[in-house]
């Protein structure tokens, strides 16, 4: 089962984790996948905002 944590409709570009329980980042077209750690959690989410040219939210 693949959990999405994010989805940006205007690009298709989404983020969660994938069915093997791995990070992933992509679209219809490419993608990419990195193991489940804190530190690769917080490096998608940054890639994901990156890509659609958007700050990451800051934490309160």
């Amino acid at each position: 089962m693949i959990e999405i944590w994010m989805e940006d409709k205007k690009t298709g570009l989404q983020c969660g984790i994938n069915g093997d329980g791995e990070l992933f980042i992509g679209d219809d077209f490419s993608g990419g996948n990195a193991p489940d750690t804190p530190e690769n959690r917080e490096m998608i989410v940054r890639d994901f905002y990156r890509a659609i040219g958007r700050a990451v939210p800051r934490r309160s």
